[in-house]
């Protein structure tokens, strides 16, 4: 194209200029680019009339065979997409014809915005947060150092296995960990990270036990704490969720 040359027009919307290049030579703009979210495009099988189809469907995230496409995003990971957060449905179909069959995951991150109820399938979790007197409680004041701890029972119904359990535990705003855990023989690993810990056990049948860790209370403020998470990393059908409190941070004196 020379300087004074007209900008080329995006073979999808017709509007944008275009920027990307894909395999058959047509030209995609950066709008309808970002819409994939990725951060580089190419698509090695598609006509513009399919990805028109594809940017259609894409608040519904399905992905058939006439539609089907292949994101680079980096060096090691070459399919890959990103979709927004207002899908509802996934649909997903395949070509038949491949005896293969095809294979995907999903990966999310963030937080629930209503608080699970409790659940126990197998499992039972409670969460108490306790002073440096042992005492119960659901208020304290900045700078305080905090028991949690996490009562843990096995329900049962196991054949005599012992059941690999990750339990995670989500911290409330205007904490963080001190130390910890501390934990009687089924303890196998543990990972504090800023806003959590995961905490890896070998529970027996029958198993009632209790995990505890120290926090420090930072900011003042009433936290709602979320309840904690214990999954079997080997029977996903065995899993609890634990309760949920309003705690109190004071502002100290």
């Amino acid at each position: 194209m020379g300087l004074f040359g007209s900008k080329k027009k995006c073979v999808v919307c017709g509007v944008g200029d275009a920027k990307h290049k894909i395999a058959n030579k047509e030209e995609i703009c950066k709008t309808c680019t970002s819409r994939l979210r990725v951060n580089i495009f190419s698509l090695k099988k598609l006509t513009s009339r399919e990805i028109k189809e594809f940017l259609c469907d894409l608040d519904s995230f399905t992905v058939t065979k006439s539609v089907s496409f292949y994101l680079e995003v980096d060096e090691k990971n070459k399919n890959k997409a990103v979709f927004s957060s207002n899908i509802r449905n996934i649909n997903v179909s395949f070509d038949k014809a491949n005896k293969l069959g095809y294979y995907y995951y999903i990966t999310t991150s963030g937080f629930d915005k209503n608080i699970p109820a409790q659940v126990s399938n197998g499992l039972e979790i409670i969460k108490t947060f306790y002073d440096k007197n042992g005492r119960e409680i659901t208020e304290g004041k900045q700078g305080d150092e905090v028991t949690v701890s996490l009562k843990i029972r096995q329900l049962g119904n196991m054949k005599g296995k012992n059941v690999i359990t990750a339990v995670t535990d989500l911290l409330p705003g205007g904490t963080e960990i001190l130390s910890g855990p501390n934990v009687s023989k089924v303890y196998e690993y543990h990972e504090f990270r800023e806003d959590r810990a995961i905490i890896y056990l070998n529970i027996p049948e029958n198993y009632s036990g209790t995990v505890t860790y120290k926090i420090k209370l930072l900011s003042s403020g009433t936290f709602t704490v979320p309840p904690s998470y214990a999954e079997s990393l080997y029977n996903r059908d065995i899993n609890a969720t634990g309760n949920s409190f309003t705690f109190i941070i004071n502002e100290a004196e």
